[in-house]
């Protein structure tokens, strides 16, 4: 999701960074994403607004994962006890709701410092389980610039071939479904 919404915008010259969630402050959460710059003609000015882009943030809102009953769930790869996912701690964080509810109707919400905190904040909380539960006020206090810098700092490349994904997102055809006259 990552790349093959990413690989446009960088075909066509836009500034942009590739991102993951597990280069936040207690993160251990592996969860691509990333931002893009464009010019937006705003009254006949124009101005560079940076964007968040994460097509794939639904993931972590289903109702298996965002209670908290999850302190008590062990995940059998980690062999320890996992907490729930963004979603639980995106109703508990301020703004965290509105902010929720924009990026999943669209899947891209324009970056600013409260923005960039919000989405970093839970992905750190996400990390932390029953026996660190107790960090969680410590993160929620943590400086919004802390999250500006991991989005601003320089990222690895994707870890797939640019021109193969760009060929696979140009050539997707989505089929249609058609219902028949009977």
């Amino acid at each position: 999701g990552q790349a093959l919404t990413l690989i446009p915008f960088k075909l066509i010259g836009c500034n942009i960074t590739i991102n993951n969630a597990d280069k936040y402050p207690y993160s251990k959460v592996h969860h691509g994403f990333g931002t893009v710059t464009l010019p937006i003609d705003i009254s006949g000015n124009i101005e560079n607004k940076t964007y968040l882009l994460d097509v794939t943030y639904r993931q972590f809102f289903s109702t298996f994962t965002c209670h908290n009953g999850r302190f008590f769930s062990s995940n059998p790869l980690k062999k320890d006890k996992v907490g729930p996912n963004v979603g639980y701690y995106i109703k508990r964080y301020p703004g965290g709701e509105e902010f929720a509810k924009n990026l999943l109707k669209t899947g891209y919400i324009e970056l600013n410092l409260e923005n960039e905190k919000i989405y970093g904040v839970c992905f750190s909380a996400q990390s932390l389980n029953k026996n660190n539960i107790r960090e969680l006020s410590n993160i929620f206090k943590l400086d919004s610039l802390i999250y500006h810098k991991v989005l601003s700092e320089k990222q690895v490349e994707f870890s797939y071939n640019d021109v193969e994904l760009a060929d696979i997102a140009y050539n997707m055809q989505f089929p249609i479904n058609e219902q028949k006259n009977r």
